[in-house]
């Protein structure tokens, strides 16, 4: 008991419970504290500040700075450059100053990359990140050149594109991805006609948000042979700009290519609209398999006229094998109307439908539009 106490007097031997801990558990701690909790614990614990071994999981937040002090943020990510698999860097408060994308991040071995407002400009002998699995990218410039615009990922899962640019000269490899999806990306997208070798993809999303010109024909024939380079296709979601563009392809109706896909989403349709409505046949023509259709709803104009008259059909036999419709902001135009009466007489199989009444639709025309359903 003596020997004891005179070790504890003299500093000998003394039991430290928290830099015994295991350094994997500290970091579960460390997940669940806040900054204040973090920071006074380091001032007990010299090995809560001095970490052994590499840092896994970083998110950096820039914030608001003046693009001449990046130089910070690149010293920051030279820091974290060994061992870091699992990187997110939001700038997102810095609207007008990008961050151009530090060269050692494409040296690095990452397995899931998030970026927001940077410019992406790999060097020279970059051919790709081996171990990345997931890539999203958010307001991203890249600046590809001959010598970097084809890009390998062989074992890239998910790829997403939210209002990227300079993506017209990109193409990629990525045999193992199952996920593709952009988002106001500009027409830039509709110049990937050798966008990538992605025969295990399984849902595809593309919202334009922007008018395509018709002379794009011959862009347009090109991504209906995509779209069947991709037999596993299992989803497909468009905007009506994006449907109108394919549909531009083809003049009889109907896509030359059959789309192989079980669930198809369709935003922002206009059924005043008779171009609208004759793209929205055509890619259901095309779609022979289509178990699930989902479809979002323009806000509706004064003009209320009825299209799918004017179209000369009473059933779409492609419909045979859906199971599911969805229909949101239902105005009850006699356009809709006509649609769900369609629908009713070409699905067979249908066991579900729901409708969802826009909510600037008012109570008593609500009332009646569930009595015309």
């Amino acid at each position: 008991m003596t020997c004891s106490s005179e070790r504890r007097e003299d500093g000998q031997d003394k039991v430290d419970g928290l830099t015994d801990l295991p350094i994997n558990v500290i970091y579960q701690i460390q997940e669940h504290m806040d900054i204040e909790d973090i920071a006074r614990i380091c001032v007990l614990s010299s090995q809560w500040r001095h970490h052994d071994g590499p840092i896994k999981t970083f998110l950096l937040d820039i914030p608001v700075i003046d693009s001449s002090e990046h130089s910070i943020i690149d010293q920051w990510i030279l820091y974290l450059s060994n061992g870091l698999m699992d990187f997110t860097l939001l700038n997102l408060e810095n609207v007008y100053a990008p961050y151009k994308l530090h060269s050692v991040v494409f040296s690095m071995k990452l397995v899931y990359l998030k970026l927001s407002n940077c410019i992406l400009r790999p060097p020279c002998s970059f051919g790709g990140f081996s171990r990345l699995r997931s890539l999203q990218l958010n307001r991203v410039i890249f600046e590809l050149d001959v010598a970097t615009y084809f890009l390998r990922f062989p074992n890239l899962k998910l790829l997403e594109f939210q209002e990227c640019s300079g993506l017209h000269h990109l193409s990629i490899h990525a045999p193992e991805l199952s996920t593709l999806k952009f988002e106001d990306c500009g027409i830039d997208i509709i110049k990937l006609d050798t966008v990538m070798d992605c025969r295990k993809l399984k849902v595809f999303g593309v919202f334009l948000q922007e008018v395509v010109s018709q002379n794009r024909q011959h862009e347009a024939m090109k991504w209906i042979k995509l779209l069947s380079s991709w037999p596993e296709l299992r989803a497909l979601v468009l905007d009506r700009y994006f449907i109108k563009f394919l549909a531009s392809a083809n003049v009889a109706g109907r896509l030359s290519v059959r789309l192989n896909q079980g669930v198809l989403g369709l935003y922002d349709l206009d059924f005043n609209n008779k171009d609208h409505i004759f793209s929205f046949l055509c890619i259901l023509r095309s779609s022979p398999s289509l178990m699930s259709l989902r479809i979002l709803l323009r806000a509706s104009r004064e003009i209320d006229v009825n299209h799918f008259e004017g179209q000369r059909c009473s059933r779409i036999d492609e419909l045979n094998n859906l199971r599911a419709l969805e229909i949101s902001n239902f105005h009850g135009s006699r356009a809709e109307l006509t649609f769900v009466n369609l629908v009713l007489a070409s699905a067979l199989s249908l066991q579900k439908i729901v409708v969802e009444v826009d909510k600037e639709v008012s109570e008593s025309q609500a009332i009646k539009i569930t009595e015309e359903l």
